[in-house]
């Protein structure tokens, strides 16, 4: 089984829907930009058509043509203004979702990577496990800050609760991880945990409980963001006990 990240949302999407937003700005404009155009081509055919009768009008009503004159003028100019506003809008808007987008593309993305991943144990004795999760950067750039808290423990199978994963382990500092690569974890039952025969006979059986593995990832991206990635999972094993299964919890599996 293999866990791929399930982003919070898809960049494609997020172009198409913003960049549809700043097409409809630019529509805007340049129609406003036709409408007076247009109007003031239309006004100077009227009055190419009908110069004798404006300069009869002019003659005798010379301070009522001036100030209507002046009012169409106004009129125009705040047209285009308002156009050439609405079309630097649309520009920028689309600059700012282009970037939006190709940093959505861009960033990294950390994930527990559970494909093949080993599981020792019992060990003699102790009863105790290691299990070695990878953490892989799906994404393009490199994930700086890696930390990683996990804890394994004996819980509920398969439905879980947030009071089922309040414990954890202190932080695990990963460091950098870039484009694609991958770094195995070496994580630890617990000291201060141990399993009885009983237990463990239970978990790889058909018991009501099962080995698992929960955490957090939080990390720093080329950006400047703090995404976090959140990860649990339960073994489980064969009829035979010679194989082991990552099974991975519908509702404590998330990223940001």
């Amino acid at each position: 089984m293999r866990w791929s990240l399930r982003r919070p949302y898809a960049p494609t999407d997020i172009y198409q829907e913003e960049s549809q937003a700043g097409e409809a700005d630019r529509k805007y404009g340049r129609t406003i930009v036709v409408i007076s155009v247009t109007a003031a081509a239309l006004t100077g055919w009227l009055i190419g058509r009908n110069l004798p009768a404006l300069a009869h009008l002019l003659d005798h009503h010379e301070g009522a043509v001036v100030g209507i004159a002046t009012a169409v003028v106004a009129l125009f100019t705040w047209a285009l203004w308002h156009a050439t506003m609405a079309i630097d809008e649309g520009a920028r808007s689309t600059l700012a979702h282009l970037q939006t987008s190709s940093q959505q593309q861009l960033r990294a993305y950390i994930c527990v990577e559970i494909n093949d991943a080993e599981v020792i144990g019992p060990i003699p004795k102790s009863n105790a496990f290691e299990l070695r999760p990878r953490v892989k950067n799906f994404g393009q750039t490199p994930a700086y800050d890696i930390t990683v808290t996990f804890y394994i423990d004996l819980l509920p199978f398969p439905s879980l609760e947030e009071s089922d994963l309040t414990r954890v382990d202190s932080p695990l500092s990963l460091g950098v991880l870039g484009p694609q690569q991958e770094m195995t974890l070496f994580v630890h039952t617990p000291k201060t945990k141990t399993f009885t025969d009983e237990e463990v006979s239970a978990m790889q059986g058909a018991g009501a409980k099962r080995l698992c593995v929960y955490g957090t990832i939080k990390y720093r991206d080329a950006f400047e963001g703090s995404p976090t990635t959140e990860f649990c999972y339960h073994i489980t094993w064969s009829a035979d006990r010679t194989k082991v299964i990552w099974s991975r919890n519908a509702k404590h599996n998330k990223a940001t």
